[in-house]
């Protein structure tokens, strides 16, 4: 019999640690795919531009006076981390063929994207 949903108990002490980082997966997922909508809005002609680099504060030390200009090379830079780890985490595995490319191992290196952006942005 196939299950459809798998209880436990997060009220135990591994139950709870299990429940918080199936939230913490699911925050990922809802936040990343989010935050890529609004970098594709803030786009300016489909480009990062002022803008963004303004509105994410890119290339500013933290505590930095918010009225000061971002710097546009360091948001296409975290623009683009942040385009590819959050397009591995949405991809699915199927075979996908464009103008002849197959991407079909597009979700190889999922840990090595996830480790990439943690560090470059760390």
């Amino acid at each position: 019999m196939a299950v459809g949903h798998i209880i436990f108990n997060d009220q135990l002490p591994h139950g709870r640690r299990l429940r918080s980082f199936l939230n913490l997966l699911d925050q990922v997922q809802s936040d990343g795919n989010e935050l890529l909508l609004l970098m594709a809005q803030m786009k300016d002609g489909g480009n990062v531009g002022q803008y963004l680099a303004d509105k994410f504060g890119f290339g500013l030390l933290p505590g930095s006076n918010p009225g000061t200009a971002g710097d546009v090379s360091m948001a296409q830079a975290g623009v683009g981390e942040f385009e590819s780890v959050v397009g591995k985490l949405n991809t699915t595995g199927n075979t996908v063929t464009t103008g002849g490319a197959d991407y079909s191992n597009r979700t190889d290196h999922v840990k090595d994207a996830i480790l990439q952006v943690i560090a470059k942005f760390g």
